[in-house]
């Protein structure tokens, strides 16, 4: 089906691939839409116990957020050392 608002300035070949590109790619994102629904008609029924290793993948990303937070504080308490501590001046001149 040839759209009257859309002129094709291609053959009439290519117009029809693409077309049939449009429709497939309609179809696809129509049934996408209508399956989600699915989804939110679950039962509610889950797991009682979760694993050991979603408490190792866990732990591994709170370890790195705590070296992370270490580093971050060490930083800011020798910012603030220097921002606070007194300047020693140097009477020594150059020659």
């Amino acid at each position: 089906m040839q759209y009257p608002y859309i002129k094709c300035f291609m053959s009439k070949q290519h117009c029809k691939e693409k077309e049939a590109v449009m429709k497939t790619m309609r179809m696809l994102i129509s049934m996408m839409a209508g399956s989600a629904s699915a989804a939110y008609a679950a039962t509610g029924v889950q797991a009682e116990d979760v694993g050991i290793l979603t408490y190792a993948f866990i732990g591994f990303f709170a370890l790195i957020i705590v070296s992370q937070l270490v580093t971050a504080a060490i930083l800011f308490i020798g910012m603030v050392k220097g921002l606070f501590s007194s300047r020693e001046k140097s009477s020594v001149k150059a020659d």
